[in-house]
């Protein structure tokens, strides 16, 4: 939630930067649930689809859900400098995890010297 907003900010006023950002989607999510009481209550309370009824609250989420979806394609085409593939990426993490791997088996072999301290009578 907070990538795009620290970077774009300065440096020095990051914070300042960070607070603002929080505090206007705070109010946006606000203004969006009073919209959407305002048309809920508007349309009737059920609509027939078909030979199906509806109630309006269900097809104020199924018209959010397109929004979201519309959002989701859309944020598709946008490509940030230097970004990578998905295949980049999982090459990246097969790597990390075979190298934490290792890592974490090799002290198994030799014991340590404080546990060999412990060990003496």
């Amino acid at each position: 939630m907070f990538c795009l907003p620290y970077r774009l900010a300065p440096a020095e006023q990051r914070t300042s930067y960070l607070a603002l950002f929080a505090a206007s989607a705070g109010l946006c999510n606000g203004l969006a649930a009073m919209t959407a009481g305002a048309v809920t209550s508007a349309l009737p309370r059920e609509v027939m689809v078909g030979q199906n009824p509806v109630f309006a609250l269900q097809l104020l989420f199924v018209f959010g859900f397109g929004l979201r979806l519309a959002a989701v394609l859309y944020a598709l085409r946008v490509v940030e400098h230097g970004s990578h593939g998905t295949r980049v990426l999982l090459a990246q993490l097969r790597d990390d995890a075979l190298t934490k791997a290792r890592a974490a088996v090799r002290p198994l072999g030799r014991p340590l010297r404080w546990a060999r301290a412990l060990a003496r009578p």
